[in-house]
């Protein structure tokens, strides 16, 4: 910080004076009166010296100071410079940075396009499967009504099936009489048939004698 410069006006002022009216009164006054005001006069003068040495060395403080203060602002002044060199640099690299994100936004937003047309491809698929579901779950009703269908014609051929079983039984057991019958029919015509070939032959016989002795008699 800067000192305080102490301006003596008063002792200079004194000093002035005191010339001023040692001149008016040179004839009148006496030695003694001029050595004490030239002695007053040696000691203002040497407390005016004193302070402007305290002053000049206040002013050199000062100074110095100010030096210093400059200096530092110089030396900020560069690192500032430096910094804004150093800044100019990192702005290019984040120019840079920026440009690759960019590009990699981009490269982003192309993959996100893709992708949106494959959800649209997946969701018109989706959509397709879905009504393909539906006929598939209208489809397999169907076939279930088709099955309980063929449950219940099933169940109408195992009924159909028992009666015939129960007619074939039937059939069977008339048939087995019917065998029966045929076989003791089939032994009479065995039996006829004997008959009849030997009444054939008898009656040949009788008839061939008959004519025979027919054109023997007169």
């Amino acid at each position: 910080m800067k000192r305080t410069i102490k301006w003596l006006l008063p002792l200079a002022l004194a000093t002035t004076y005191a010339s001023v009216a040692f001149a008016e009164s040179a004839g009148q006054s006496k030695i003694q009166d001029k050595i004490e005001q030239m002695k007053s006069n040696s000691e203002n003068s040497q407390l005016n010296l004193d302070q402007y040495k305290n002053n000049l060395e206040t002013v050199q403080g000062n100074v110095k100071e100010l030096d210093k203060a400059i200096a530092n602002l110089r030396d900020m002044r560069h690192k500032v410079l430096e910094n804004s060199k150093k800044a100019d640099k990192s702005k290019m690299e984040l120019d840079q940075q920026k440009m690759a994100i960019q590009k990699l936004i981009a490269k982003e937003n192309e993959q996100m396009e893709r992708e949106k047309k494959q959800m649209e491809e997946l969701k018109k698929k989706w959509h397709d499967m879905d009504e393909n579901q539906q006929k598939r779950q209208a489809t397999i009703q169907s076939y279930n009504q088709k099955m309980t269908e063929v449950d219940q014609a099933k169940t109408e051929w195992d009924d159909q099936k028992k009666q015939v079983n129960d007619i074939v039984k039937q059939i069977d057991t008339k048939e087995q009489s019917a065998i029966a019958e045929r076989e003791k029919w089939s032994a009479k015509q065995k039996s006829y048939e004997g008959e009849v070939r030997k009444w054939s032959q008898q009656a040949s016989t009788s008839q061939a004698d008959y004519k025979k002795y027919k054109k023997m008699s007169p």
